[in-house]
């Protein structure tokens, strides 16, 4: 007897085929990201010539990107595991504690990036005595962000004012309670276009005053000069990993939100959709830190020197004489001090 065309079996199998594509993806990009990660601060760690405000930052948020990584990734194997056992709920309630921790860092991250930039331009004349008190400073207000939201989310939880999901196969409580992603995607995306004006405006400020080599101490030009590679290297990372990937992720915990306030209850599949902005991120924060050690002059050149297997040295000259360059930590400043007599 010929099998009967069910559609509604038909389109389960096909969002299970769906899950499971975005499953093998989230894992390969969790280990791509956690050792793209282990490079970008091993790399950061040994760059002396960096700003200590500019390298205290990176290395900062770099970290908190990859913990909300691996608690989620911890706390989804052990539920995986065991839903029931009750090693997996004190798994699930410490990591979900870090998980929103680290998520209220990441929603002012953006923010942290103009406000250092643009301390830099003010101060131009002495930043680099600076050391990295600003960072400290910073961060400081960022972590009584991040406490707070993290004890209004468990409150709210625990007293049962925010609906949880049932639909969503997870314990991590950030995403068990949609509302609370999407305020930090709210959060995120409000920093995101409020700084990206100053970025550009920064940016153009300081290739305007790098032109009046004449006008100011060697310090001061190295100073615009530094503010410009920086900020070019932002300008790709705002299109692509921010306001690309970004807004993605923001379309689609939005719709998750008009659901909520219609109150329809979220299915599986749109907890897949929340899956797909974990890859999302996971592609984003990967992307900042290539972009970073590749295009940065000392962090680039500290890579190829460190990882020779990996990166070739370039070479001058053609034929039987051609040289290999083995560059030092203060190739770069002497190239920019060389140009500038």
């Amino acid at each position: 007897m010929p099998e009967v065309y069910d559609p509604q079996n038909f389109q389960r199998m096909n969002e299970g085929r769906f899950n499971m594509i975005v499953d093998v993806f989230l894992n390969m990009f969790i280990v791509i990201s956690v050792v793209s990660t282990c490079f970008f601060l091993y790399i950061m760690h040994i760059t002396k010539m960096l700003h200590s405000n500019l390298k205290f930052t990176l290395m900062f948020l770099s970290i908190t990107l990859r913990l909300m990584t691996v608690t989620r990734a911890v706390a989804d194997f052990a539920y995986l595991m065991d839903s029931t056992a009750q090693i997996t709920y004190y798994i699930c309630e410490s990591m979900s504690f870090c998980h929103l921790l680290s998520m209220g860092f990441v929603q002012l991250s953006f923010a942290a990036l103009v406000i250092e930039r643009a301390l830099a331009t003010i101060y131009h004349a002495n930043y680099e005595l600076w050391g990295n008190k600003l960072a400290k400073v910073v961060i400081g207000l960022f972590t009584i962000n991040a406490v707070g939201f993290c004890l209004t989310c468990l409150l709210l939880k625990s007293y049962g004012i925010v609906r949880a999901e049932e639909n969503f196969p997870t314990c991590i409580i950030v995403f068990k309670c949609p509302v609370f992603t999407i305020y930090s995607w709210a959060v995120f995306g409000l920093t995101m276009l409020l700084g990206a004006g100053p970025i550009v405006w920064l940016y153009y400020y300081n290739k305007k005053m790098c032109l009046f080599r004449a006008n100011g101490s060697l310090t001061t030009r190295y100073q615009y000069h530094d503010n410009v590679v920086i900020l070019r290297i932002y300008a790709p990372v705002i299109v692509f990993a921010v306001f690309g990937i970004g807004l993605v992720c923001m379309v689609i915990v939005l719709t998750a939100g008009i659901k909520l306030l219609h109150h329809e209850t979220l299915s599986l599949e749109m907890y897949t959709l929340f899956k797909c902005t974990f890859v999302m991120s996971d592609i984003a924060a990967t992307s900042i830190e290539t972009v970073l050690i590749r295009f940065h002059p000392v962090l680039w050149l500290n890579a190829r020197r460190c990882f020779p297997c990996f990166f070739k040295a370039e070479k001058v000259g053609e034929g039987p004489k051609e040289t290999e360059i083995a560059y030092g930590p203060d190739f770069h400043f002497n190239q920019l001090t060389a140009s500038w007599k």
